[in-house]
């Protein structure tokens, strides 16, 4: 073997090392088709659809038509209990990943979902406006949670889905001198890695303050997911605004409406958003614009949420004066 040779054999050693190693932290391929979370709410509803068919004495099926069979039948069991629509989905989707063969053979299933979806309003999360996304940010601002507070801000300027947002490690983020920069995502819901821009420089250079001290592998939220949803929930309830069912899938609601208000770009909105095609954004800006004009807060909780936001405005602008 030459040197020439020998040296690239080395070099491609090094490499098959370095991509072994990478990939070993990620996991089997096998478990990174779906996210865990998603995995876990599939087990959940699957496990529960095997113990029925066990509790009523039916064997499990033998073939995919009679699984089709016992799933139609448990898909209209679950709407006439009034259970949650997702719950359905959940059944339908974990069969085919535990039993991928059954993919797009489960006709009569999935037929009587389609009536399901067609006929029951979805429960959509109402877009959060602008003010109040500064309040929440401010609930948490003030009570130590300086992280939390701007990355509710950055999931309201780049409208990213919750779990993505609350799973954002320091290395996700990488923001330039002058405040703009970009935020790695990973691979999504989508099953694609996906990144999106901050153009925001004040709040840029923020969360690239903040951030000095935090390990590259920490979380950028210090706080667990199931504190995250109940301080969601506190906040909500404190500024008066509880009844009116946000969510924290409201920040991407929200700052998807108000990008496109601001913008009038159908096409900035889908490649920040991420979605599939101009239709599913379409219906998804439109029906926010929607109901965000029927969203009615009294003159009263609008102006508690006003001192909130404000407070929020005031502080980051002492900080950025400071920097």
């Amino acid at each position: 073997m030459t040197s020439a040779a020998a040296m690239k054999w080395k070099k491609e050693a090094r490499e098959w090392k370095v991509r072994a190693l990478r990939r070993r932290k990620m996991g089997k391929l096998k478990d990174l088709v779906i996210a865990p979370k998603t995995r876990e709410r599939y087990a959940v509803r699957v496990a529960r659809f095997t113990a029925e068919l066990a509790d009523a004495g039916v064997p499990f099926p033998r073939s995919i038509r009679e699984l089709d069979e016992e799933l139609e039948s448990a898909v209209g069991e679950l709407w006439w209990k009034g259970a949650p629509k997702g719950w359905a989905a959940d059944l339908l989707s974990g069969v085919q990943h535990f039993v991928p063969w059954t993919r797009k053979k489960l006709v009569a299933s999935w037929r009587v979902y389609g009536a399901w979806n067609r006929r029951e309003y979805p429960d959509r999360a109402p877009p959060m406006d602008r003010r109040l996304v500064l309040a929440l940010a401010w609930w948490f601002w003030s009570r130590g949670r300086r992280r939390t507070a701007l990355t509710v801000l950055l999931g309201f300027h780049c409208y990213v889905r919750t779990g993505e947002l609350l799973g954002l490690r320091k290395a996700s983020i990488a923001i330039g001198r002058d405040g703009c920069g970009v935020v790695s995502l990973g691979v999504t819901k989508g099953r694609r890695v996906e990144m999106v821009t901050v153009d925001d420089p004040a709040l840029g250079r923020l969360l690239a303050r903040e951030l000095k001290e935090v390990k590259d592998g920490e979380r950028v939220v210090e706080i667990e997911e199931k504190e995250f949803r109940q301080g969601f929930q506190a906040a909500m309830e404190e500024f008066g605004v509880a009844e009116l069912r946000y969510k924290p899938y409201s920040l991407r609601r929200g700052g998807a409406t108000e990008d496109f208000r601001k913008h009038g770009r159908l096409d900035r909105a889908l490649l920040r958003g991420r979605w599939k095609g101009h239709t599913a954004a379409r219906q998804y800006i439109l029906e926010g614009m929607e109901m965000g004009v029927r969203m009615k807060r009294s003159p009263v909780v609008e102006l508690g949420i006003l001192r909130a936001a404000q407070k929020l405005t005031e502080t980051l602008g002492r900080l950025a004066e400071a920097a």
